[in-house]
């Protein structure tokens, strides 16, 4: 996941792209910044949706396809696994291993 700041690169991929197949298209983002012309670049992309996570504020202006996903309880609970001598892992029931 990226991170977004303008969005412009992913917004002129998804426009570029949507030229040979106008399907629905959903984008990710781990930490969304928002720049001030991040909604316009985002509002020309016609996303279906934008999933960004809420590890900084989502600036007020931000489009109404922008859906926020906590990562409170997912970070609150590897805080506390590293800090009890814990498994990050066991978290993720496994799913985080790439072997």
């Amino acid at each position: 996941m990226p991170l977004y700041s303008t969005s412009a690169h992913t917004v002129r991929a998804t426009v570029k792209r949507m030229k040979y197949s106008p399907v629905p298209v959903a984008d990710t983002a781990t930490h969304a910044v928002f720049s001030e012309v991040t909604a316009e670049n985002l509002a020309s992309a016609n996303f279906e949706q934008v999933v960004v996570t809420d590890t900084i504020p989502i600036r007020p202006d931000a489009p109404d396809n922008v859906r926020v996903l906590s990562c409170a309880d997912i970070l609150t609970d590897s805080i506390r696994s590293i800090f009890t001598d814990g498994s990050v892992s066991e978290l993720f029931a496994g799913e985080n291993q790439l072997f």
